[in-house]
C-alpha cells in the first residue's frame, strides 16, 4: 500500500463548500509546493462554482437597524413636542 500526500482546504469564501480534499501527485515535492497547491485548489473550486452558476445566498437584511433608528428619532421628536 502506498502513502498519499493529502491536504484539506477548509476556509473557502463560499457559502456552499465547507472543505475540499486534494491528493497531491507522487512526484510533488513535500513542503515547497504546498502554497502553490492551495492556491490552485482555491482556483479550481472557484471555477467549479462559477461553472455551476450557483445562486448567491440572499444578503442579510439590515432594515431592522434602520427601523429602530427611525423609531428612536420619532420618539425623541415626540418627547420634545411634549416638553415645549
Amino acid at each position: 500500500m502506498r502513502t498519499k500526500k493529502v491536504f484539506v482546504v477548509k476556509n473557502f469564501k463560499s457559502p456552499y463548500i465547507e472543505q475540499a480534499i486534494f491528493i497531491l501527485r507522487e512526484d510533488t515535492p513535500s513542503d515547497a509546493a504546498l502554497p502553490d497547491a492551495v492556491s490552485e485548489a482555491e482556483r479550481i473550486v472557484t471555477g467549479y462554482l462559477e461553472s455551476m452558476d450557483c445562486p448567491r445566498p440572499p444578503k442579510k437584511r439590515q432594515g431592522g437597524k434602520l427601523l429602530v433608528g427611525l423609531l428612536g428619532v420619532i420618539s425623541m421628536l415626540g418627547l420634545l413636542v411634549l416638553l415645549f
